[in-house]
C-alpha cells in the first residue's frame, strides 16, 4: 500500500514492499483474470509407486472482478512488453510479462523484477523472478527465459546446466 505518494505509487514508485511469492501469486490472478489462490508449495504427495496420499490444490482465496475489456487491455498490454523486449521475443510459445526494478537504497544496486505468465492465449505456469540487488530488469527477464525454456522442453537441461546458452547475436558462449 502508498503511503507517500499515490500517483507515482500507480506505476511501482514508492515505498512498496511485496514479496517474491506474493508477485507471483499476483502475476498468476492476472493471468487467469481475476482468480487468487492460497499459496501452496506441494501439489500432491505420492507413495513411491505413484499412489495419492494427499491431494493438496490449491483453493481460491479469492476473486478481482473487473470488466474484461479492462482485464483484455491488461493481458495485451503485458504480451505487447515481451514482444518488445530484446531478451524474450524469439520465444516460441508466447508471453506475457512486466518487468521491473526496484530501488531500495540509493547505496546498493536496485532489485531486478520479472512476471510472467505463458502460454499468453492459455496460460499454465505464472513466475515471478526477483534477482536481490540484480542492477536491472533485463537480468530477471533472461533467468525468467531459461525457466521458461526449461519448463517448455524448448532447451536441452544440459545446456542450462553446463553454462552454454543461445546470446542475442545467436552465437554460442561457453562458461568455463
Amino acid at each position: 500500500m502508498a503511503s507517500e505518494d499515490a500517483v507515482r505509487a500507480a506505476i511501482g514508485q514508492d515505498n512498496n514492499s511485496f514479496s517474491t511469492v506474493g508477485l507471483a501469486r499476483y502475476v498468476t490472478a492476472v493471468a487467469n483474470s481475476g482468480t487468487c489462490y492460497d499459496l501452496t508449495l506441494i501439489d500432491k504427495i505420492t507413495d513411491h509407486s505413484g499412489n495419492l496420499l494427499k491431494n493438496n490444490s490449491a483453493n481460491v482465496r479469492n476473486t478481482i472482478e473487473m470488466d474484461k475489456a479492462s482485464w483484455d487491455a491488461i493481458h495485451l498490454g503485458m504480451r505487447q512488453m515481451v514482444e518488445n523486449n530484446a531478451y524474450l521475443k524469439d520465444l516460441p510459445v508466447s508471453v506475457a510479462g512486466k518487468t521491473g526494478t526496484a530501488e531500495e537504497n540509493l547505496n546498493r544496486a536496485n532489485h531486478a523484477l520479472f512476471v510472467c505468465y505463458a502460454p499468453y492465449e492459455q496460460p499454465e505456469i505464472a513466475i515471478a523472478t526477483r534477482i536481490a540487488f540484480g542492477y536491472s530488469s533485463s537480468y530477471a527477464a533472461r533467468t525468467t527465459k531459461e525457466i521458461i525454456q526449461y519448463y517448455f522442453d524448448l532447451v536441452d537441461e544440459e545446456e542450462l546446466l553446463n553454462g552454454v546458452a543461445e546470446q542475442m547475436s545467436g552465437s554460442t558462449a561457453i562458461a568455463d
